[in-house]
């Protein structure tokens, strides 16, 4: 795909929304920041900004780009989010926005925190899930000696990684955190009580 550039955040949008719709998310990356670079997105009107920014933060989302939601799109949220609490409703100018009304604001102001939401459960579910990542890439990858999926030591700490969750649901999905406990309560009882007769994990699902 030749990513191309737009002139109008409404374009930035419909491209984006379309990209993201078939499911090309890394041309849909590229295409944000190929704009993101653009003179024209650097000093928008705050509906434009807010826009801009919906769209920038939705595709880094859908298609995993920790890195920008991590700095850029954190930062562009926390900016917008602390001009409209600091906001004065009436303009200062006329090159300025136009008078926002109270729910106005509020409304702006939700949009925004529903998207900081969305970067905040992203980047925590990454980090929550690295160490059982790296679990599965390092110590019981494909290839690896078929000992490690019976032996002790290992069952009982992958088990122990396994039955690891956020109470609350933060960071770990529900139906990511349940498949993790029925996997755990298997190696438990098919290995760990089974093979070694070892029954001190409590797993409940």
């Amino acid at each position: 795909m030749e990513t191309r550039s737009v002139a109008t955040v409404q374009e930035f949008k419909d491209e984006a929304k379309r990209l993201i719709k078939e499911s090309k998310f890394k041309d849909a990356v590229e295409f944000v920041n190929i704009n993101a670079s653009n003179k024209l997105f650097n000093k928008l009107q705050l509906k434009d900004d807010l826009l801009f920014t919906h769209w920038w933060t939705k595709v880094c989302l859908k298609a995993g780009d920790l890195r920008s939601l991590d700095s850029v799109c954190l930062t562009r949220i926390n900016t917008l989010i602390n001009l409209l609490i600091t906001k004065d409703p009436k303009p200062k100018s006329k090159e300025d926005d136009a008078p926002l009304t109270l729910v106005q604001i509020d409304e702006y102001l939700a949009e925004l925190l529903y998207l900081l939401r969305a970067v905040d459960t992203m980047i925590q579910h990454h980090d929550a899930e690295k160490g059982l990542r790296l679990f599965n890439e390092i110590v019981l990858h494909k290839d690896c000696d078929p000992a490690n999926r019976t032996n002790f030591v290992i069952t009982k700490y992958y088990v122990k990684c396994l039955i690891q969750y956020d109470e609350h649901q933060l960071a770990i999905e529900p139906k990511s955190a349940f498949e993790n406990l029925k996997q755990a309560e298997t190696l438990n009882r098919t290995v760990l009580i089974k093979l070694h007769q070892h029954n001190k994990e409590t797993i409940r699902i």
